[in-house]
C-alpha cells in the first residue's frame, strides 16, 4: 500500500510539470550579450540616537552616492595614473549605482571619484557575466 502511495505520488508530481516550464528559452536566462560590471558607491554614516533613558547611542547607516564619477580603463592602472585615456566615464544615479555594459571579457579598472576621495579597483569580467563591485568610502 505504501509502495502504491509513493508511486502514484511520483507520477503525479511528473505528469504535473509541464513541457514549457523545462524549456530553456530567452526570457529563462537572462545574461549580458558581452560582459557588464555593476558599481555601487556609498559611505557610512554615524548619527547619535537618543532614548528615552537618555542614553547616547551611535547608529550606523549606508547612504548611496550619486553623481559620483566613474571611469573605466582597460588593463591595470593606478590612481595617479592620469596619461591614460579612459574607455568610458559614467556618474551614478540616485541609488549610487552605475551600469557598465557591452563590454569585451577581460581585466580593468574603474576609479571612481568624489568629494570624499577617490578609489580604485581591478576587476576581470567574463563573457555573459555581470560582475558587481562595491566602493565604500
Amino acid at each position: 500500500m505504501k509502495n502504491i502511495l509513493l508511486i502514484s505520488m511520483g507520477i503525479f508530481l511528473l505528469t504535473s510539470c509541464s513541457k514549457d516550464s523545462f524549456d530553456i528559452g530567452p526570457d529563462t536566462i537572462n545574461s549580458p550579450e558581452r560582459s557588464e560590471i555593476k558599481v555601487r558607491v556609498s559611505t557610512l554614516e554615524w548619527k547619535n540616537e537618543s532614548c528615552e533613558l537618555g542614553c547616547g547611542a551611535t547608529s550606523q547607516y549606508v547612504t548611496f552616492i550619486s553623481n559620483a564619477e566613474i571611469l573605466l580603463y582597460q588593463g591595470n592602472i593606478g590612481t595617479n595614473d592620469d596619461t591614460q585615456t579612459p574607455l568610458q566615464s559614467f556618474y551614478t544615479d540616485n541609488d549610487g549605482g552605475a551600469l557598465i555594459e557591452d563590454l569585451e571579457p577581460g581585466q580593468y579598472t574603474v576609479l571612481v571619484k568624489t568629494p570624499i576621495g577617490n578609489k580604485h579597483r581591478l576587476i576581470t569580467t567574463q563573457l555573459h557575466r555581470r560582475s558587481s563591485i562595491d566602493f565604500s568610502f
